[in-house]
């Protein structure tokens, strides 16, 4: 079984080099306090893609970030230029209520990208396990439909942080099941939702590509406070004994 990688939200440079000190393998860029998927400041997204791009000898620190809400995304009438390192693109479902609300949306941001950008950025579908509470969509139809327009890689996440994590929402069978559909269309899986340190021996079964966490990487393992290069030790240390010494697991990639 491959090692999945492990994903650090960070909100500024100081986080982000305290991640990469604790020896994550993707960076993330999302502003906590705007939302699950909140969209941090452009010049602060632009200084951590920067500083991932020279973080490993001959190898950049894929670096991921959050745009907000697809409905909150598509509401801005002005084009949108992503700074120069961005590898991958995601924004959350809520209130788009129905896979045709979902699709839709979707197709009007991305046409909101530069084309040139879409060639190089992959693009991460998010499902909320709390989908309900979210207005979005149950995670199987934007899967779905994720692979139907080509996305690179899907993401289940949490939307209300303070409602639970992912397994207390989702059951394993529930994410085994996607998981598979995921993998078997060539798309990237990858597991978020207030995930903690105990919670990675039970995600095995599951057979995520990449983890991705906040507040367990953070001092106290509150999301709001800062992101710990100790706490990012402890989750890489504890991914590894889990998993066993195996190959690394895939980066986002296009099948």
């Amino acid at each position: 079984m491959a090692i999945p990688d492990l994903l650090v939200s960070v909100r500024n440079l100081a986080e982000a080099r305290a991640a990469v000190d604790g020896g994550c393998d993707r960076l993330d860029v999302k502003e906590p306090l705007r939302g699950p998927l909140g969209m941090a400041d452009l010049e602060v997204i632009a200084e951590i893609a920067a500083f991932s791009q020279e973080t490993q000898i001959g190898d950049r620190v894929p670096c991921s970030v959050a745009l907000g809400e697809v409905e909150e995304f598509r509401q801005a009438s002005s084009p949108f230029v992503l700074p120069r390192g961005i590898t991958d693109i995601k924004l959350g479902p809520a209130e788009t209520r129905t896979r045709d609300g979902w699709e839709n949306g979707w197709r009007l941001v991305l046409d909101r990208l530069e084309a040139t950008q879409l060639e190089t950025t992959r693009r991460v579908a998010v499902a909320y396990a709390d989908w309900r509470e979210a207005a979005a969509p149950p995670p199987e139809e934007i899967l779905s439909a994720a692979i139907r327009l080509g996305a690179d890689a899907f993401l289940i996440d949490t939307c209300r942080k303070k409602a639970g994590g992912l397994r207390d929402i989702m059951s394993r069978q529930e994410l085994t099941r996607l998981a598979a559909t995921a993998h078997e269309a060539g798309l990237t899986f990858a597991l978020a939702g207030s995930l903690r340190l105990p919670d990675i021996a039970g995600l095995i079964d599951i057979g995520p590509d990449v983890i991705a966490v906040r507040g367990a990487a953070c001092h106290g393992e509150s999301r709001s406070a800062d992101v710990s290069s100790e706490s990012v030790r402890r989750l890489k240390a504890e991914i590894r004994a889990r998993f066993g010494p195996a190959r690394k697991a895939p980066h986002y990639a296009r099948p």
